[in-house]
């Protein structure tokens, strides 16, 4: 049993899921191993993984690992099928070949559970087709179908459906029944179709004997007819009636135990219409609770939306604060330059009180020198103005020693200055120091008058500020309260969304076993899937255009 045989079944299979016609090419294969090798694909690809039992089996049979052989079925299917779209025996309209490409690949890849961009199809597609456009078409097909993602495991050479991790819970009584479940189902495969065999046997024998039997009842007929008008015929001898008696028990007999088998028939169709009715109402259920959740889903959107916009409000309300903080910063600068110019005037002050002050002890120094010159004239006053005697020649030189004195003292330049000019110059200094604590008083009054201004002013800007900054504070709270809520919706939406997905994800496998149950039977029975090429066109493109519709669903 060599890998091409292997292929070769793969082919005969994915042939008869899609066209019929391919399969008498391969009419030479050993039907048992056929049926072997597909019931145990099958088992392991309802099982949702491969089992060591297999991949074993597989592996010491042809040296290859399960993955690779089913790869490689598909490649000869696909090329075989895509060799034969693009050859002169079909020429179909342009427009026809993107539907059949697609619902091809759909199908194939929703039997196969895997997608098909872990192997090489992808490149010889590239090779058929002169404009690789139809082949990116196709694999951006191919990749539509979710839910399942092929990871290889380098260790044992396998490949295992990544899903949750409840599915790959496996101890060996899941072993041991995965085993009784895989010869069970073979078992009854084989019993159903030797049932089937027997019942369209029974069924012909029905029809040949009812047949028989109307052929008797007219002949009956005719027979009481001619009796009853000719006395003189012949009876019918009595083995004869029985004969037919007996026959005519046994056509009922027959006859009542296929209607016994067809009601057991209605009853398991009976069945299985509910089933299917019950997976639709379930399907329409899910779909309600997805344009439930699409519809929380846009209000949560338009509170986004409406929470941006307050964040935008508040953004303009901040910049507004900002400009009010840059305009009180230049108060703030412009308060600092008068403070400056106050101390500058303090320090002014401080000059004039000192140079007032050296002014007021000169003043006193000047009024000491003038008291004390007052006191010479009087003294002076005592002696006689006549020429000096001999004992006044002495004091000759007391006016010459008083005169010099008063130079020094009252006089800068050296030269003498008299007690009028001196009493008009501290009169003059006086008036310049009252002049100047007039000036100091003023410019105390008016930088204490300037000052208090901008404190309140700035008082009065600072309370809106604070203000300001205390609704602004509120506001921010808010949106961030409303965020952590909208964030809340948001991870519950995700999590009903994500069951959602699962229960959907669970009602297309289940489906889809449905979809292999429906096969087989169509194998099984060897009832062609289409009549004709055009009607398999015709059914792929309406499969193709329901995908389209629940896709945008």
């Amino acid at each position: 049993m060599t890998d091409f045989r292997f292929v070769q079944n793969g082919a005969l299979w994915l042939a008869h899921v899609l066209d019929e016609d391919i399969s008498d090419r391969y009419a030479q294969l050993e039907p048992f191993y056929e049926g072997v090798l597909l019931a145990r694909f099958l088992n392991v690809i309802d099982r949702k993984r491969y089992t060591h039992e297999f991949i074993a089996e597989v592996e010491a049979s042809t040296g290859e690992t399960p993955l690779k052989l089913i790869i490689e079925a598909i490649d000869h299917y696909l090329l075989h099928e895509f060799n034969t779209i693009v050859s002169a025996e079909w020429k179909p309209h342009p427009e026809e070949i993107p539907v059949v490409l697609s619902s091809a690949a759909k199908l194939v890849t929703m039997v196969m559970y895997m997608t098909m961009k872990h192997h090489k199809v992808s490149a010889k597609l590239a090779d058929i087709f002169a404009d690789k456009s139809d082949a990116e078409v196709l694999m951006q097909h191919v990749q539509e179908l979710e839910g399942f993602v092929i990871r290889l495991d380098a260790k044992q050479k396998a490949a295992v459906l990544t899903l949750p991790a409840s599915t790959f819970v496996v101890n060996s009584e899941d072993k041991e029944n995965e085993k009784a479940t895989f010869s069970d189902q073979f078992a009854l495969k084989a019993e159903r179709a030797q049932l089937e065999d027997k019942i369209k046997a029974l069924e012909a024998e029905v029809t040949q004997q009812n047949d028989e039997v109307s052929d008797l009842k007219s002949r009956l007929h005719h027979f009481e007819t001619q009796n009853s008008q000719a006395s003189m015929l012949t009876p019918l001898t009595t083995a004869h009636a029985d004969a037919i008696a007996n026959r005519l028990e046994a056509a009922n007999r027959c006859k009542e135990k296929l209607e016994e088998n067809l009601v057991a028939k209605s009853k398991e169709l009976t069945t299985l219409t509910s089933d299917y009715s019950e997976l639709e109402s379930k399907y329409n259920e899910a779909n309600d609770k997805l344009k439930t959740l699409q519809e929380s889903l846009k209000a949560a959107k338009e509170e986004s939306q409406k929470l941006v916009e307050d964040l935008e409000a508040t953004r303009s309300q901040v910049k507004d604060f900002n400009a009010d903080r840059e305009r009180f910063k230049s108060l703030v600068e412009a308060l600092e330059e008068r403070t400056e110019y106050l101390e500058k005037l303090e320090r002014e002050k401080a000059e004039l009180e000192g140079k007032v002050g050296e002014l007021n002890s000169r003043i006193d120094e000047y009024h000491d020198v003038y008291a004390e010159n007052e006191q010479l004239r009087e003294e002076l006053q005592h002696y006689p103005l006549s020429e000096p005697s001999s004992s006044e020649a002495s004091f000759g030189n007391i006016m010459p020693l008083c005169d010099d004195m008063m130079s020094d003292v009252a006089s800068d330049n050296g030269q003498y200055v008299s007690i009028a000019q001196y009493e008009a110059r501290v009169m003059q200094l006086s008036h310049e120091v009252q002049v100047l604590n007039v000036k100091l008083e003023e410019t105390k009054l008016a930088h204490q008058k300037v000052l208090n201004q901008i404190r309140a002013a700035t008082a009065d800007q600072i309370n809106e500020l604070n203000e300001t900054i205390l609704k602004l504070k509120d506001e921010l709270a808010k949106c961030y309260e409303q965020m952590r809520q909208f964030k809340c919706q948001t991870v519950g939406l995700r999590t009903k969304l994500h069951n959602l997905t699962s229960f959907l994800g669970q009602l297309v496998m289940f489906m889809t076993f449905m979809l292999f149950c429906f096969l087989m039977y169509l194998k099984l029975t060897n009832t062609p899937l289409f009549s004709s090429r055009e009607s398999m066109v015709a059914h792929l493109k309406a499969f193709d255009d329901a995908t389209r519709y629940f896709g945008r669903r």
